[in-house]
Formats: structure tokens, sequence, C-alpha cells
């Protein structure tokens, strides 16, 4: 299966998530488990949360149905 090309967004190459599968804090940072677009679940990718300002609804899904009495991290330049 070919993967797919990058997303060019702003000048700046992105792949498209497909799902958020878990999150930890790591180094005091948000992190979440990414399942890629097209991609095979071994190349799956632990990302802070400044990565992924193109996906801010996979994050609330994910976050709403594992983790509804917690606020949903914010994606701002304090992460980055």
């Amino acid at each position: 299966m070919d993967k797919p090309a990058p997303i060019v967004i702003n000048n700046s190459e992105e792949w498209e998530a497909k799902q958020v599968l878990n999150y930890r804090r790591q180094n005091n940072r948000h992190e979440f488990l990414v399942h890629w677009k097209a991609y095979a679940r071994a190349e799956d990718s632990w990302e802070p949360v400044a990565n992924l300002d193109h996906s801010l609804e996979l994050i609330q899904e994910y976050c709403d149905a594992n983790h509804p009495a917690e606020p949903t991290p914010q994606i701002t330049s304090h992460y980055i």
C-alpha cells in the first residue's frame, strides 16, 4: 500500500491523523498516541499536542470518550 503524500499547510508538510488512541504526560508535556490515515498501526506515534493543531476534533473526541472529567489540553504557544 502506498503511503499518502503530506498535505501542505502554511508551507509546512503535515500528515492526516485518523484517530487518537491514547494520552500521556511526558516531561510535563501533553502527548497523544496518533494513528495516521493510510498508515499501519506499527507507525502510530506519540505526538506533543502542539503538533496536532489541525486535529483538535480528534483530540476532543478522545478526551470526551476516555477522560470526560478532565479538561481537554489546550493547543497554545505554551506547549511549543
